[in-house]
């Protein structure tokens, strides 16, 4: 795997868990170096699935490790379907993640799980990963809560009370081993899906907060943008409901910088339960204001995605298997 200049971007994102073939990864490219246009790999077909664990994937984050010269791939593990049921996900659900491998973002390796939540933990949601220089590791960011029947005054939740889901970290060289996992962020209500983009020399940090101050993961939700001077540092706000009021709520924020000289920062965000994946775009530092897309053509029915870029050579490859009915078919509204 030769990078190259990048030239356009990878998607990876799941469909809902309405359906027997939901919660499976599937991929887009884009059709240039714009992201307001992509094509569906394989039809729109999965491209990987698991076998393991729930036998779900959702929420799936893609990056390059240069140094084993490998993509990877980090997901939920947890599936849905048929019957929905959310209170098991978050109080008795898995608390490992599933990591697949890819030298090509075609062929895949079998899925496999990693345990990262401590043994109170009621789920392990969204990972994410940052590369911390000069560390040779990785830090890889995910959401939990406790687990049904625990404490959640006590251990891994000591000090900070209440059954809302904090932000927990871990680290990693080669994501088979990881660290125990600390809780990075406690706000004292749901805090989910923690991205960092790395760019002009500091961290952009986005998440999800609760912004209804109810009591569930999925209750009113916002995106929040913070900055800090590197990946595990301190961080301070720099704008809060992002999207909003264009986005009726949001989740799963995906950010990723222009190529090819745009000095662009884009945002990929689920407005569940509504439109799906929306695009959102910002010049300069990265802290607004944010402009909604609504020019966007996306994949349908795609949630939680996560955008890479790639090179020419990486982007043919991806095109070749789109077939002719790949184009995305909707332009979001």
């Amino acid at each position: 795997m030769t990078p190259g200049e990048p030239a356009a971007y990878a998607m990876a994102y799941f469909e809902p868990g309405d359906r027997e073939d939901g919660e499976r990864i599937r991929l887009a490219v884009s059709d240039g170096s714009d992201p307001l246009s992509w094509t569906r790999v394989d039809d729109g077909r999965p491209v990987l699935a698991s076998e393991v664990g729930e036998h779900g994937l959702r929420d799936p984050f893609l990056l390059r490790d240069e140094r084993r010269v490998v993509f990877v791939l980090l997901a939920t593990d947890l599936r849905t379907w048929p019957d929905e049921d959310w209170d098991r996900a978050v109080h008795r659900g898995s608390r490992s993640i599933a990591v697949a491998e890819s030298a090509d973002l075609v062929t895949w390796s079998a899925v496999r799980l990693v345990r990262v939540a401590p043994d109170d933990a009621g789920n392990a949601w969204a990972p994410k990963a940052a590369w911390i220089p000069g560390t040779g590791e990785w830090e890889v960011l995910f959401a939990a809560g406790p687990r049904a029947g625990s404490e959640a005054g006590s251990g891994t939740w000591a000090g900070a009370p209440g059954g809302h889901q904090r932000i927990l970290a871990t680290r990693t060289r080669d994501f088979r081993a990881f660290s125990p996992a600390r809780v990075a962020v406690d706000t004292g209500r749901d805090l989910i899906d923690m991205a960092l983009l790395p760019y002009g020399g500091r961290v952009l940090r986005f998440s999800v907060e609760d912004a209804s101050g109810g009591t569930g993961p999925r209750r009113g939700t916002a995106i929040t943008v913070e900055v800090g001077d590197r990946v595990g540092g301190r961080f301070r706000l720099v704008a809060r409901g992002v999207g909003m009021p264009e986005l009726v709520h949001g989740e799963g924020p995906a950010p990723f910088a222009g190529i090819g000289g745009d000095d662009t920062i884009w945002l990929l965000v689920d407005e569940f339960g509504h439109r799906g994946c929306q695009v959102l775009s910002t010049d300069g530092d990265g802290t607004g204001p944010w402009t909604h897309r609504p020019e966007a053509r996306l994949p349908d029915r795609a949630r939680h995605g996560s955008v890479l870029a790639v090179s020419a050579a990486e982007a043919a490859v991806l095109r070749a298997r789109a077939g002719g009915r790949g184009r995305a078919a909707r332009r979001s509204a």
